[in-house]
């Protein structure tokens, strides 16, 4: 994430990046398939991050204005508290790579992020 962030992911070779994480580029590709693996494999952490943020915000009680703001601000204090993590996820969003990631982390299995995907999508059904 900061050789992204530090540099676009254009900029970001395998090779500076198994550097910064301080193991051989052999290394990086026995655990993932190329780059853009490893970048949506970062991404996919970065979103299920912000999603145990979001939802520890979200009170059950209250309005859905005062649901979303307090969601809104625990994620933007997140995000300033991890500059990085920010940036990168800034670069990947304006990024062809966008919508591939956007679509990894929707199709993701992760449990945590189903069951935060199905709760919002009930209570949409309610407002």
């Amino acid at each position: 994430m900061e050789v992204v962030a530090e540099r676009g992911l254009h900029g970001a070779s395998m090779a500076m990046i198994a550097k910064a994480a301080g193991v051989a580029v052999g290394t990086a590709y026995v655990h993932y398939a190329d780059k853009t693996d490893l970048l949506l494999a970062a991404y996919r952490e970065v979103k299920a991050d912000l999603g145990v943020v979001a939802l520890a915000a979200a009170e059950p009680t209250g309005t859905a204005r005062d649901r979303f703001l307090a969601i809104w601000h625990a994620v933007a204090r997140h995000l300033a508290e991890d500059p990085v993590r920010a940036r990168f996820l800034a670069q990947v969003g304006v990024s062809p790579y966008a919508r591939v990631a956007h679509d990894a982390v929707v199709e993701s299995t992760d449990e945590g992020f189903s069951a935060a995907l199905a709760r919002c999508e009930l209570e949409a059904a309610f407002v």
